[in-house]
């Protein structure tokens, strides 16, 4: 299988779950369902990445359902191994990487929303 036609399959599956998930789960006060994508996303990319290090499926197959579905289905998952991944290497860089994405993001996402407000 083409590996940008692996991508497309997943991130189609992964993009149809999140959704139906947030729909099913989520509520006026809280977003139950992100969390539960968030948690579960991560849960799944530490399983496929280490089914894909030790060669138990292949490539496309990690395409398919680590880049396509589990990235379109929650990029927390990326942010959560890729933070594991820092920790083990060093704990303070594990640490700064977390930190960063914790404060920069939602402080982007918040100047974003004032840009969109400023612009309508």
């Amino acid at each position: 299988m083409n590996g940008l036609l692996a991508v497309g399959i997943g991130g189609f599956i992964g993009a149809i779950l999140r959704y139906g998930i947030s729909e099913w789960m989520n509520t006026d006060t809280f977003p139950y369902g992100t969390l539960a994508i968030n948690i579960l996303g991560s849960i799944l990319m530490g399983l496929l990445m280490t089914l894909l290090s030790k060669q138990y499926i292949s490539h496309e197959m990690g395409l398919l359902f680590c880049t396509g579905m589990i990235g379109s289905f929650t990029t927390m998952s990326a942010f959560s191994f890729e933070t594991m991944n820092m920790w083990n290497q060093s704990q303070v860089q594990g640490i700064f990487y977390a930190m960063l994405n914790m404060i920069i993001c939602p402080a982007a996402a918040y100047l974003g929303w004032k840009i969109g407000i400023f612009m309508m």
